[in-house]
Parts: C-alpha cells; structure tokens; sequence
C-alpha cells in the first residue's frame, strides 16, 4: 500500500482529484513515437435556445489491410445522465460480439503470478485477499442476513455476479497457494477468516505466521455498502447517474480488461509516485474522501447547486485535456502515465490476443474513459496496425438548459473563468516549483 506522505492540499489538487474520479485520465502525448492528427473526444456544444450538452465520441478502426475485425472506441465518463448509460448498454449488447471494459479490480486481484513475489509481497496479497473475501462475505451478509455456511456457499450466493466470483475464485486461495480458512460461528453472525501463511500451518513466525481478518481495520462504510462511494455520491449530489450502478457488464461477450489496485499502487510507487490521495477518495479510507464529502454536503443544502454543479463537469470535462502536465495532481506524473499508458497497454495486450485467435470475434468494442482514447488510438496504430475507418460519433453525456436552471449567461462564463484560473495557478505552481527543484 502506500504510503501517506505530508503535503499541503491546495484547491486545484481538489478539483483535479475530481475531475480524474469523473474522467479518470486524459490526453498523454507519446515523446518518442511517431503520432497521427489526435482528435478531441469530448465536445461542448451550446444549441440555439441555452441547451448546453456535453458529447463523448466513439469511433470505429479497421486494419489497415482493410481486412479483419473491426475495433470501435467507445468514449465514456464516469458520471452522467441515466439515458446516457442506457443507450450505450443497448448498442454494447446487441452490436457487439466482443466488449473489452474499464474497471479497476480491487487489491489482491493482480494478474502478476504468485510466484513472482517476494514473501512480504506475498503476505501483502494474501491480506488484500482476506479482506475482498470480507466485503463479498458482508455482501451476501447484507442480502441473506447471516454469513455463508462455506466459501463454496458464497460463491453460490455470487454466481450471477460475474465479476464478483472472478474476484472470489482468486481472492480464496493465498499467495502461497493454500486455501483461506473461513470459519463462521454457530449461529453465522460472525466469522473468522485466517491465511496460516507459508507453510499452511496454524502460528508460525515471520512469512509462516498466521494472516487473521481481526488483525485489520474494520471495513469502512463504504466498502460495508453502507455508504455510497465518492463518484456515487457526486453523481447523486448533482442529479446524475454513475456509471457502474446504470450499467451491467456481466454479459456473455463482456471481458474486463484492465489492472488492479494493488498493481497501479506497486508501479505508481516504483516510479516515484503517490497515488495515495486518489484511491483514498475512491475506497472511502483517506482524509481527501471526508473532505470532499463535506464539500458535497454542502452544496446539496444550496439551492440551484446541483445544476451549477452539473455546468462545472461540463465545463471541467470539456476544458482540461492534459492532466499530465499540470501540477497539484494526487501522485503526480508517475500516477497519470500508470492509469493511462501502463492500462491502455493492458487493452492493447487483450486485443492482441483476441485478435490471434483462429476465429476471432468480427465486431469488438472497447468502452473506456474519453481521456484514454489519444494515447489508446496511437497505440493501435503502431502496435496492431490500426486506422480509423469513419468520422467521430457522438453519444450525449449530460444535457443542461442554462435558462430553466437559471443560470445567467454571464454565471456561465464566469464560472469557466474561474476553471481556467485554478488551471493557470495550476501551472504556475508547478512552474514555480520545477524552478526551486
């Protein structure tokens, strides 16, 4: 995990965080590496009577034989207008044959093998699996009213949950290969869950001592399903929809294809980076998450604030098409260039291998963040000889009436005024700081 390092959190920090649990990533220009035209992939376009509405593009490649499958980039952001995520779940289902999905597992899930680590890794990997099995355990908890009898009676209870059996089919066995112990009590109101460490037998010292739930920090409400996570919340605060509760990637053709958390922390960590602030503010369990919430709070008791709020995503979103070069971002260069180049290789890698199959699907999709898609463009042009074969398709995000929210003309731009001076002090603070450097 890492760790929490003393800093000062400005403003901008704050809205930038925000704006990466919206969109989470942008453009990333390749240095070494020779590039096509890129074109924007999300527009904000005002119509004749004060309709602002915000756009994200899809766009099918074809080889550039001209032969073979054909891949459409599907754009998204994370939080928006429920017909939105209806009419992408519509075409994703029925005009696709494969569909290649943004979703970040949780910690314990890496697909980096076991053996590979050291024993301290492995015990970190094994602690991260105890307490994924903890939350699918409380999960079932939440829907049955008492624990499983087994492990094999909760992945039962989870067998229409695609992604969540995935998660526990790996999560119940160690990183030394034994099987977690699960032992509930007699009337399954409360549990014990214990990895016996490397030699598989109770006590033992150092790498071999026992891993035990009740040596952790209780689970937060969040990850209790008690409390609604950030991006959940910024969406209901302003009177819009997230994408992971509108839309169900459990279909037959659907595959994710990306990293977990614990795999972004080690190589965020390994390149000097922190990516402690962000992923606190996603699971619940860091300082940044109170603070925001606080922040929502109270403009949920402003009136006309949540349509304010849905004109500054907007106007955020359709603005900031760099993160990478600005500062005052929670872990930096090193964060961005893992969760965008480090997880659009991860596409690249699942396309490769769909794609060398005898029979490979004819119609593929990949529905990631709008901020992906440059870099992830570039990447299949170079690496698997991909061109775009038609314009930029459009699919409308969220859809705001200046004049029925009341919000002035004038509000408006200074409101976008404003984005753009936080984004000029975000710049001059990291100017100022590479010159002190």
């Amino acid at each position: 995990m890492i760790s929490h390092r003393h800093r000062t959190t400005s403003w901008p920090s704050i809205l930038l965080a925000l704006t990466l649990l919206i969109l989470p990533s942008a453009a990333v220009a390749l240095a070494d590496e020779e590039q096509h035209e890129p074109q924007a992939w999300i527009r904000l376009v005002e119509d004749d009577d004060s309709t602002l509405h915000m756009d994200v593009g899809m766009r099918t490649f074809e080889h550039v034989s001209g032969e073979g499958p054909t891949i459409t980039l599907v754009g998204a952001v994370h939080i928006g207008a429920r017909p939105y995520y209806r009419t992408l779940q519509r075409m994703l289902d029925n005009d696709f044959d494969l569909v290649l999905y943004e979703g970040v597992n949780p910690e314990g899930t890496s697909s980096t093998r076991d053996a590979e680590l050291t024993q301290s890794e492995r015990a970190d990997r094994t602690r991260n699996r105890i307490r994924l099995v903890a939350i699918l355990l409380e999960q079932v908890k939440r829907e049955t009213g008492s624990y499983p009898e087994s492990l094999d009676a909760l992945a039962e209870s989870l067998a229409n949950n695609h992604r969540a059996s995935t998660w526990l089919e790996t999560a119940r066995i160690d990183a030394w290969g034994n099987p977690l112990n699960y032992i509930p009590n007699d009337d399954r109101s409360a549990f014990r869950l214990v990895s016996h460490g490397s030699d598989g037998r109770p006590g033992g010292r150092n790498h071999a001592a026992d891993l035990d739930f009740a040596q952790q920090r209780p689970l937060n409400p969040t990850e209790l399903g008690a409390e609604p996570g950030l991006q959940a919340r910024l969406a209901r605060t302003f009177r819009l929809s997230f994408q992971l509760e509108e839309m169900d990637e459990d279909g037959e053709h659907w595959v994710n294809s990306d990293m977990s958390i614990d795999e972004i922390n080690r190589r965020v960590e390994a390149a000097g980076g922190d990516g402690s602030m962000l992923f606190g503010m996603l699971d619940g369990s860091g300082g940044m998450m109170r603070l925001a919430g606080a922040m929502l709070s109270l403009v949920e008791a402003i009136p006309g604030a949540a349509q304010r709020g849905q004109l500054m995503m907007m106007e955020m979103l359709s603005q900031v098409d760099d993160l990478e070069s600005l500062p005052g971002m929670p872990g930096g260069e090193a964060l961005l260039r893992v969760i965008i180049r480090d997880r659009n290789q991860v596409v690249i890698d699942d396309l490769q291998s769909f794609l060398s199959r005898e029979n490979p699907p004819t119609r593929i999709a990949v529905l990631y963040g709008a901020g992906h898609m440059p870099d992830l463009e570039q990447r299949m042009l170079d690496q698997l000889g991909y061109r775009p074969a038609e314009p930029m398709r459009w699919n409308t995000a969220m859809r705001l009436n200046l004049n029925r929210a009341g919000i002035p003309r004038m509000e408006h731009m200074m409101l976008r005024a404003e984005i753009m001076r936080q984004l000029d002090a975000a710049r001059a603070q990291e100017t100022n700081g590479s010159l002190l450097r």
